[in-house]
Formats: structure tokens, sequence, C-alpha cells
């Protein structure tokens, strides 16, 4: 693998709302599937990816599939390595909710990575099952020239943790925005960050 795209779903109802989804199938709303065909249009100047792989829960199958769709790539796997953190108790609240009622825990969970949420995941927990996945499709990674993964905001920052060896607490203040795309590049040692956090929002389109 020399060239991996990693891109956060497309935007739902809940992330307007400012609602904790976790682990909860939100399907994408009509702005998030707008948001993953504009990165699919802007995608085609680049390297065609061979294989997609996606979570297996509805707001990243379908930007997966826009984006498959507009690119031409009908080999797409989906993964529960790759869902979003289980927010345990906290799902379906409201942040400010959270603020609110869970003020300590909350401020555990931001400040430390292996805080876990109420009866659900810490960051860390997120991170091994990153690294999970990339062990056991190892060979299969390395037999493609360009991959793409659709995911989630808090699993996209364990992978810049686990592909760039940064410290994962660090990692979870870079920004990743709905319909957002990274991109890894592999040298001949070590891979580089190429771009992060790209909007074609903010960029007006296509």
């Amino acid at each position: 693998m020399k060239r991996l795209y990693l891109v956060r779903h497309g935007e739902t109802e809940w992330n307007a709302d400012n609602r904790v989804q976790g682990s909860i199938d939100i399907p994408l709303s009509q702005k998030g599937r707008e948001q993953a065909e504009s990165l699919g249009r802007w995608m085609q100047k680049s390297p065609k990816p061979q294989k997609i792989y996606c979570s297996d829960l509805k707001r990243s199958i379908q930007t997966a599939n826009i984006l498959g769709e507009i690119l031409g790539v009908t080999n797409i796997e989906e993964t529960p390595l790759l869902k979003e953190i289980n927010c345990g108790v906290w799902e379906g609240k409201f942040i400010d909710e959270l603020i609110k009622d869970y003020s300590q825990e909350y401020a555990m969970w931001r400040l430390n990575s292996s805080f876990k949420c109420p009866e659900g995941e810490s960051v860390d927990d997120v991170r091994d099952r990153v690294e999970r996945f990339f062990i056991e499709k190892r060979s299969e990674l390395l037999s493609f020239e360009t991959l793409l993964i659709v995911a989630h905001g808090i699993l996209n920052r364990a992978v810049l943790s686990f592909i760039m060896d940064l410290p994962l607490q660090n990692c979870r203040y870079f920004e990743q925005d709905n319909g957002a795309l990274n991109v890894f590049v592999w040298g001949e040692v070590m891979p580089h960050l190429a771009l992060w956090n790209y909007s074609t929002e903010e960029q007006g389109g296509l």
C-alpha cells in the first residue's frame, strides 16, 4: 500500500443536532449525501482506490457506496473493527446534557484516552480495534497500491495515531469534519500525512 485515503462519513441529523451517536446506526442526512457526492467528484482527480473498507454502520456504508459509485469501485468491505466508539449510556444524548449531567465523567473522558464511557468503550479501546484491523488485513492491504477507508471521527483519529505513531491523546484534538478527506502516503521508509481534514465544502465544492 502506497496511498491511503481516510474519510469521515457525511453528516447525519444527529451530527447537526450535536447529539452523541457512537454505535447507534444513524443514516446520512441529505446534506451528508451531498457531502459524499462532492468529495467523490473531487477525488476523481486522484489515483483510484482498488478497494474501500468501511464500518458496519449505515452512515459509513452509505458514504462508502456513494464514493464507490462515483469512483467506479465495487470492491467494498464492511467491518465492525472500523465502527465508531461505543459511548454506552451517553448515546442518544445531546452534548449539552453530558456537560450538565456527566460533567466529571465527560471531563475525564476528554482528558484521558483510557477512561471508558459509562457502559461503553475508551478511546484506547478504539485504537486497539484499529490495530487489529491493520494486523488482520495486513497481507491484503499490502497487495493494493491505493485504498480508501470510510469511518468515523474518533476512529479516524485512532488511525492517525496508529499510522504516524503519535500519542493518541494528542490526536484527539485534530479536527475531523463530516465528509472530510485525509491522505497518507508511504515513502521508502516512513508514511507521511499528505492531507488532513480537507473539505470540499470549505473549498467551494465542485
